[in-house]
């Protein structure tokens, strides 16, 4: 069944004439170096990324890396001539501009294969990058200790909140679930703290107090809800990224976007996200000694302005510094793909018509094709279509006329823009699989998931 999914994902990308590919590598559970290749091509005018392979590596550089995924290649009788972009991480092994897969590739091609920098995996980086400052730092330490401390029976016997979520620093999401389920139980969480330090039990007591000094400080919730607000802005990008038809330059558009909101989010100050001037006094009992101290204080206009631009300003200059080199011509040229004054300019489009040409047959020759099907498409007396996807389905039945428009789309489509079907191939087969099944359901179970088949397969 494996080969049988198999061979109906490499008849669709040999079918479509190109293919992109993407590549990661992680430990499994058995300590072995595992590899997972996706590819992407079009099928019947829509984007689709499959699940090729897991294989086992011996060797973890470049020049070992780049061997397998060419064998494999190779084995599935995938030609390597059809192979149009790669998309994998920003690990050097991969991404390296002299040694690194990348180049590999494109050599082992005969031409330049070019290589996109996983968006997904850079929106990522980001918020990992971004959460080391100071007071973003502080805050998701004590998200930990609080998940910890809330794991404990005597304390949920007293807390009426939601399970708190454990941090996952793999994924950027697991920031804003933990952010989110700190806000939603934040009350809960200092109703039962103030419980807990009435308790009998020194060693609960004593954790208890430095928890709750903690949790009552207004600047920890005003760094939670700046993040959420954040973190929100960002989740449309990502969904966008985690879709396996993302078009690389409707992701680019969002990017710009997203960079717009947070910018606006700086310009409109902290206000919306300061907490109100609250000082509590809390009677403690320890030992039979009795005191009082203060677990709120104000936060001061210069102080809240300080973290506020403290933690939006990385954020800001971590996007544009992994999402600049995105923009640029390849932006340009694929712009110039939907209607607007440059429609179909040979000039614009000649960093995608340099791409693209490798794939051409025998054409009108490249400007007097593109004026022709410019003509064409504005003649058009339906709704135009507004995407780079619908404007490929428009000239498909053009296809013989205008052979090299044709091709540009596709390639344009064919480009991916993350890793994340390879992602979550290693997250389901971490879900799925015990060691001793490993090799065998790497090979069917997964497949069968990543890649869904006609039922008309199984019925030839």
């Amino acid at each position: 069944m494996a080969d049988m999914v198999s061979n109906v994902v490499v008849k669709r990308a040999t079918d479509a004439g190109m293919f992109s590919i993407m590549a990661d590598e992680t430990w499994d559970k058995q300590k072995v170096e595992d590899l997972a290749i996706a590819v992407r091509y079009v099928h019947d005018g829509v984007p689709e990324e499959r699940l090729l392979s897991i294989l086992k590596l011996k060797e973890r550089d470049a020049k070992a890396i780049t061997a397998k995924i060419m064998e494999d290649l190779e084995v599935k009788n995938l030609p390597k001539g059809y192979l149009v972009a790669q998309c994998h991480d920003g690990a050097s092994v991969m991404s390296g501009v002299h040694n690194g897969v990348q180049v590999g590739i494109s050599e082992a091609v005969g031409r330049l294969v070019p290589y996109v920098h996983c968006f997904a995996h850079q929106l990522h980086l980001v918020v990992v990058h971004a959460t080391k400052t100071k007071e973003v730092a502080e805050f998701f330490d004590l998200t930990k200790e609080l998940y910890e401390f809330f794991q404990r029976s005597k304390v949920t016997a007293t807390y009426d909140g939601t399970t708190l979520k454990r941090l996952l620093e793999q994924r950027w999401s697991g920031h804003q679930e933990m952010v989110h389920s700190f806000l939603t139980n934040l009350e809960a969480i200092k109703k039962t703290l103030d419980t807990l330090v009435d308790c009998k039990e020194t060693n609960l007591k004593i954790k208890a107090l430095g928890i709750q000094l903690l949790v009552h400080n207004p600047v920890q919730e005003f760094v939670a809800k700046v993040l959420q607000a954040i973190f929100d802005i960002l989740k449309p990008l990502n969904l966008q990224l985690q879709g396996t038809e993302a078009v690389i330059y409707h992701s680019i558009m969002l990017v710009k976007s997203t960079l717009k909101q947070l910018e606006q989010l700086l310009a409109n100050g902290p206000s919306p996200f300061s907490p109100p001037p609250l000082t509590k006094r809390i009677k403690v009992t320890m030992s039979g000694y009795s005191f009082t101290r203060d677990v709120d204080r104000e936060l001061s206009e210069e102080s809240v302005k300080e973290i506020f631009e403290g933690i939006l300003n990385p954020v800001l200059m971590e996007m544009r510094t992994r999402f600049s080199e995105q923009g640029c011509d390849l932006l340009q040229s694929l712009s110039s793909l939907l209607p607007g004054p440059r429609f179909l300019d040979f000039d614009a489009l000649a960093p995608l018509i340099a791409l693209a040409d490798p794939f051409v047959k025998k054409g009108a020759g490249w400007k007097p094709e593109l004026q022709c099907a410019k003509a064409t498409f504005e003649m058009q007396e339906a709704e135009m279509p507004t995407t780079i996807q619908q404007i490929g389905q428009f000239f498909q039945p053009y296809e013989a006329a205008f052979p090299s428009v044709t091709v540009l789309y596709k390639t344009a489509l064919t480009i991916g823009t993350s890793s994340a079907t390879v992602e979550r191939a290693f997250s389901s087969l971490t879900r799925i699989l015990r060691p001793a099944s490993a090799d065998f359901f790497s090979d069917v179970i997964l497949k069968i998931h990543m890649a869904p088949l006609p039922p008309s397969i199984f019925w030839a």
